[in-house]
This record gives C-alpha cells, structure tokens and sequence, in this order.
C-alpha cells in the first residue's frame, strides 16, 4: 500500500546510538556497530534498499529510552509533527562541448581526427549496406555521438540513415537536433563501440585503408575509387572490370542500365539498355527470369549482339545488386480506357486525368508519382505486328469539339443519333454505372441491308482513334475472342455484327451475360486449384438484320434501333465523313473531363429520370418491363446531366430527348408483345396449317373449332410444330413440357377440355370419332391470327 508514496517514519526515541561490548564501543569492519530501535531497524533499511520516497522523524531527539508518541499522548504531550525540508538537488551541469568552427579545416587536430575516423567508419556501413537503426538503442546512441561533430555529424547521420527503405529526412533530422540539445557524448567513442558489433574497428579500416591505396594505383585516371570499392566492379570503356591479385580484368564487355522494373502478374520484365565497347547501344525489354542465372543472362543479351558477359555468378550478383539499386519501378497497363487504380484513362500512346500526359520513347508515362509502361508503342518492342486493335485505340489531338461533332450526328442519324450519342457517353462511365445497377444494357441496331446500320456504327467508333473491327458472330470461335476483346478495353464500345436469330445458344448465352457482366472462367496453372475470371469491361453494341426475339430475355437486355431505307442529308453526311479524317478522341477526352461530376451526381439523376419515364408510361396506360425503363435511365442519366449542368452542349434538348426515349421504349414493347413464345407458336400454327403441298395439321384431327373457341391436341401437334419451327426460324422449337406452361399463360388461353376429334382418314374413306380426349382450348378472337385465307369461311361454331 505504500509503495511508491511519500512516507513519514515516526520513530521511536532508541536505537542508532553506538553499541557497547564489554564497556567499549562494538566495532565491525573498522565501523562502529549501531543499536536497534526506532531510529534504526530493518523496516527502515528495507525502505532505502527498495529507493521509497520516506522521511524519519524524531519528535524526541533528546531521549534514548523508547519514549514514543504514545507515552506523549498518555502524558498530555501534543508535539507538532513536521517534516524536516529535503536538501536541494544540485543541479546537473551540461556537459561543455567544444565550438566548433564553421569551416573544418579551423577545427583543432583532435576534432578533425574525430571527423576522419567517424568517416570511415559511416563509409565502411555505407559499403556493407548495414542498416545501424535496427536496434532503437543503436540509433539514439549514434545520434547522440554524431552530435560532437556538429552539421557535419548530422550528414553522416543521414548518410546511416540511407540504407532503410522508411528513411526520412524529417526523422533524421529530428533525432540529430534532440541529441545536439541533449550533448551526452564529447566524443564519436560510443558509435565506435557500436561499429565493433558489426566487426568494424580502426584496426580493419587501416588495412582496408592501405589495401585501397594500392587498389587505386590499379585504376585508370577518371575512374571513381568509391565506385569500385561500394560495387566490387568499375566502369570504364563501355565495359566492366574487376581488380585481383594480376590487376584489372574485363568482367563484362558492354555496360547496361535498368530504365524501368515493368511489375506484371504474368509477364514482369526489366527494360534496359545495352552499350557495348564499340560505342552499339540497344534498349529491349528483358525478362526477370533473365537475371535469375548466368546461363540465362548470357543468353538473353548475346541473342541480341556483339554483348558478351565474360564474369562469373559473383560478378554477376554484383552487377544487379547495382542496377536493381537504381531502377525505377513501373506498372504494365494491359488494358486500355479507364484504369481505376490509377484513376485515369489510357490510351495506347499516354494517359488522361484532366490533362494529357503522353507517354515516352520507351512507352512510360509518369502520373500520380508512379510509372506506368504502355508497351504499345514503345521503341523496344520491333514486332510491328503485335497489339494490332490496342494501336489503334490512340488519342490524336484535334480541334474537334463535341458540340460539332454531335449536331453533324443529329442531323444525319436523327432520333437514333440522339440515342447514339447517350450510349457512347454511358459507356465512358461504364464500370461507375455497372457498379450502382450490377448490369449495363446493350445497344441493337436492327435493319436491312443498305440501310445505314453500319455507317451508324463506324461513326460511334472515330471516338477512341483508329476504327476497330467489328467482331462477326457468324465466326464460330467468337465467344473467346469477344470476351477478351471485351476485357482489353475498359470503359469503351466493342461492336458486334452479323447477329442472326439462327446463332447457338452458347452466343445468346454470352450476349446476355454480357448485360450482367458474366465472363469467362478459365482454370490457373497452380497447386491450389486457382480460377481466372475475364470479365467484359466495355458497353456491347450489337447489329443485324434479324431482330433479336427469339429469346425475350436478350431482347429487354438491349435497346433497339431501327434502321429503314430512306433518305439522309447527304450534305451533312459528307461533312460528318470529312470530320471524322481527322481524330476524333478529342471529344472523348472532352467528356471524360465531367468524370468526378457526373459519378458524384449519377445515382440521384438515375432516380429522376427512371421516375419520370415510369410515369409518362403509366399515364399512357401502359405496362412496360422494369428492365426496359432501367436501361434507358442508364442511357439518359449521364447524358441529360451534362445538358442540364451545361457541360455538353447538344442539337436537342431535355423534353425532346425524353420524347425519343419513350417513343423507342414504346415501341420496343410493341415488338416484345409480338415476339413471346407462346405468340411465336401462332406465327408456326399458321404455317403448319398453310403448308404446302399440304398442311402438317387437320382440322378436325389435330385442332377444331367450338363455340367460338379452338381447340388444339398438344401431342398431335408438337411433332410439325417442332419442325416447322425450324423452317421458320432456323432454330428448333420449344419442348412440349415448356409449350405446355407457355400456352397455358397464353392471354387467349380459356380451358381445358375432353373433346371428340376425327381419326385419320381411312382406306375405306369412313369418318370416325376418337373417345373425348384432353385439348387446350384458346379463344380465337383473342389469339388474332386469320385462318379465312387458307380454310375459307370459319365457323367457329361448329363440332
């Protein structure tokens, strides 16, 4: 309880008066021997023992007979109990360090001796790479001993400092200004203490001392001595020596400097450069692995040329030791457009945040205080042929602007123009927008031949540079290559053509995982069962002559354009051609600078333009699928907030975009109301019942009429469904468990119902009557399909 408080010893007045023996004072080790009592015990010599801050005092100092506080109060006694004052500490002098001049050569011989030792010790850390600070003790100390040398200890201190990865300068200094404040040291003796833990003393730096002066006999004039002794190796010549017992020896014929470390998960390399005696330079990219053997260092720079590497594993250790010090670190961008850790947007030949930043001979561009390598069009790469559709995607400057690009499109292009333009500016916020909403729509364009479809699409590709191509979905091996097209290019259009009704249901399914972001998954060469998955990263626009209803659920994923046969402005078409000559990623560029705008802002105009479209359709009257609406909000958002916020200036304004918007919306239901499964079964009923020379299905046997509704015998009529389907529609049917649900949701579907149907024909040519049998009934005036032409007059009525 009282450790660690301030404490007062009553003591009882006896003890610590000299001992007797015998008549004398009892004496122990030439001292005399003290009695026990109050003023002397072992509870006392126990407080001192532990260093407790404690006070005796004496109310009695005359007596010697135990009187204590006790016998005073019994005898009416109230002495006043104070602490005696505790003597003043004296206070500690710091420690006198000498003034030391401000030029060297003024300080006396010992200072100057001082500086040189401490010197070569901080050289002989420097040459080992030893990092003293590893023990915080170490550190303090050697600041504290640096300190005697004044401004010029404080350099040395930094020099130590180096090696660490976290050096900081501001910490140095720090730590150098508390030790100058605190003057423990008067001399460098403790950082020499400290040197001998790693085995440097004065006596090895004197050996070393007079070994380097015959050393730097060896050296040719204009040779760094420091070189040599911190790298084991000089340059001199285009070439690298080392020094031994015979003198010098060419270890490597050619000098090389690491530019860039290129950081790869799958590919890292090293770009460097190669000059050799003869005065022949080259820059190539070399791979890591490159450097992990003399074989395969040897073989990496001889296939390249007269570069011969003549040292052996230790030289070679040496020499990277070197060039890793001094290299740059920098990341390979393999995908072009947004680039969200970087947070910018590349394109082959440099990169845009805000402003444009062109990339280097060696493909380099320097953003945020980080290297990042474009290898597209970088010096060292000699294969012309290599990232063919990543070259094109380059940004060119022109004085194009938006605005005139986009009145040309209006004109030309109309309605879909306009519709055109708001998906391209989606896309720039593609992986922003895919975020919020987990999909992202795609743009159809629909029409035939000659009908303007494909000039549409190659006006949307001058945005990103050179036009790509577009991918045919006719190809067979077309999902693998869309996906990874896709996956190249971030934040872009890839277009996608020849889309026929009659492909597999591999490339449907690819289609629509595309609006969910679906992609590939591929298995990693690894012990741990690893997967890779490529995602699509662009907006997918697809075009063809077939409309895309045979599956309604790729349909509502994408937003139909229709393209007719008619006249355009030609004037305005010839000069929308003459524009795009010149480079047309200006306006992308001019877009992506609203980038922080309208992501901040995107969610909030989502709400109010999805909001608004809902109740423009509901006050028609109309039911239109929640995915419709939401993919032309997607459109609209980024678009309608540039006009309103002023940012983009287009040939139309906010009330007429919408009015588009619906109209397409409109009439997109339209063809989806035509286009479900079980309407298509109609279309085939018809031609099953139209077919020539004869029909696959007969009245009477296979469906009838009755009281206004037809019946049709589902097991009768599947088999010619299902081939007729295919004849129409280039792919099979539905199966008979699938059409069986679809006709039961059918809007005209009413019951059903056992009836009496004719059996075939027979031989003899008598009518005869099947048992009733289960049939679906539909009324016929619903299912709007017209029988007259082909049956006559139809009496619905009729058994």
């Amino acid at each position: 309880m009282l450790f660690n408080r301030p404490i007062w010893w009553i003591a009882d007045a006896d003890g610590n008066v000299p001992k007797l023996k015998d008549g004398q004072p009892e004496m122990k080790n030439g001292k005399q021997v003290l009695t026990e009592g109050g003023r002397n015990n072992s509870s006392l010599r126990k407080l001192k023992a532990f260093k407790q801050d404690f006070t005796v005092i004496d109310l009695f100092p005359e007596r010697t007979d135990g009187y204590d506080i006790a016998d005073a109060l019994r005898d009416g006694l109230r002495p006043d109990i104070v602490a005696p004052a505790k003597p003043k500490e004296k206070e500690k002098k710091a420690k006198e360090l000498p003034v030391l001049p401000a030029a060297v050569e003024d300080w006396s011989v010992q200072m100057k001796d001082y500086l040189y030792k401490t010197t070569k010790f901080v050289e002989e850390f420097e040459r080992r790479g030893i990092w003293v600070g590893k023990s915080k003790e170490d550190w303090t100390n050697t600041a504290n001993a640096l300190a005697v040398l004044g401004e010029q200890g404080r350099e040395l201190l930094h020099r130590l400092a180096r090696p660490e990865q976290t050096y900081s300068k501001k910490d140095v200094d720090a730590a150098f200004d508390e030790a100058l404040e605190l003057k423990i040291c008067t001399s460098p003796a403790k950082f020499f203490q400290i040197a001998k833990h790693y085995n440097i003393t004065l006596t090895e730096l004197k050996e070393k001392d007079d070994s380097d002066a015959e050393l730097r006999s060896m050296l040719p004039a204009g040779v760094s001595p420091e070189d040599y002794f911190k790298h084991g190796f000089y340059e001199h010549d285009n070439a690298y020596y080392s020094v031994g017992k015979d003198g010098a020896k060419m270890v490597c014929g050619f000098t090389i400097k690491v530019l860039y470390l290129v950081k790869s998960k799958d590919a890292p390399k090293r770009i460097v450069e190669l000059k050799n005696q003869y005065g022949y330079t080259t820059t190539l990219d070399l791979p890591t692995d490159a450097f992990v053997s003399l074989g395969a260092f040897k073989k990496y720079v001889e296939s390249v040329g007269n570069f011969v590497f003549e040292g052996n594993e230790t030289d070679l250790t040496r020499l990277k030791k070197k060039l890793f010090r001094e290299e740059k670190v920098t990341t390979e961008i393999n995908t072009l457009g947004w680039h969200e850790r970087g947070n910018f947007y590349a394109f082959s030949n440099g990169i845009f945040n805000a402003k444009w930043t062109s990339a280097d001979e060696y493909g380099i561009v320097e953003h945020g205080g980080h290297n990042y390598f474009l290898p597209f069009w970088s010096g060292i790469n000699e294969d012309y042929s290599a990232y063919v559709n990543e070259k094109k995607f380059q940004h060119k400057a022109s004085p194009v602007k938006f605005k005139q690009w986009a009145d040309l499109i209006y004109k030309v292009y109309g309605l879909n123009g306009a519709m055109g333009m708001c998906f391209y500016v989606a896309s720039l916020f593609r992986d922003y927008i895919f975020d919020v909403h987990n999909s992202f729509p795609m743009l159809y364009s629909f029409g035939q031949r000659q009908s303007g479809k494909t000039e549409f699409g190659l006006s949307f590709k001058y945005p990103f540079g050179t036009p790509q191509d577009s991918i045919s979905l006719e190809n067979p091996s077309t999902v693998i290559g869309v996906i990874r097209t896709l996956a190249n290019f971030s934040n872009s259009i890839v277009m996608l053509d020849e889309y026929k009704n009659s492909v597999d249901k591999k490339t449907v399914g690819m289609l629509k995982g595309f609006y969910d972001g679906f992609g590939r998954t591929t298995g990693v060469k690894s012990n741990d069962n690893q997967t890779k998955v490529t995602k699509p990263r662009s907006a997918v626009w697809i075009s063809g002559q077939d409309m895309p209803n045979i599956d309604n659920a790729l349909f509502t994923r994408t937003i139909l354009l229709e393209f007719l046969e008619k006249g355009r402005d030609y004037e305005s078409f010839a000069k929308l051609k003459k524009m795009q000559e010149q480079s047309l990623t200006s306006i992308t560029l001019e877009v992506l600078a609203h980038r922080g705008e309208v992501t901040e802002w995107y969610t909030q105009t989502y709400k109010i333009v999805r909001d608004y479209l809902k109740g423009e359709v509901e006050k028609q009257g109309k039911t239109i699928e929640d995915r419709m609406l939401q993919n032309m909000a997607i459109i609209l958002a980024p678009m309608l907030f540039l006009m309103e916020q002023e940012l983009l200036q287009v040939p139309f304004t906010s009330e007429e975009l919408y009015k588009m918007a619906l109209h397409i919306i409109y009439r997109q239901h339209e063809q989806i109301s035509q286009s479900t499964d079980s309407r298509r079964f109609w279309d085939v009923f018809v031609g099953m019942v139209s077919h020539k020379p004869q029909p696959l299905i007969v009245e009477g046997v296979d469906y009838k009429f009755h009281k206004g509704n037809l019946y049709i015998r589902l097991g009768n009529v599947h088999p010619p469904y299902m081939m007729q389907h295919r004849s129409q529609y280039n792919v099979p049917g539905l199966d008979k468990l699938t059409l069986d649900y679809y006709l039961k949701h059918d809007p005209a579907f009413v019951e059903m119902k056992n009836l009496r149907f004719d059996m075939p024909p027979s031989a003899t040519g008598g009518v005869l009557r099947t048992n009733p049998t289960s049939c679906y009934g539909f009324n016929f005036e619903e299912l709007g399909i017209d029988l007259s032409s082909i049956n006559g007059d139809i009496n619905t009525d009729s058994e």
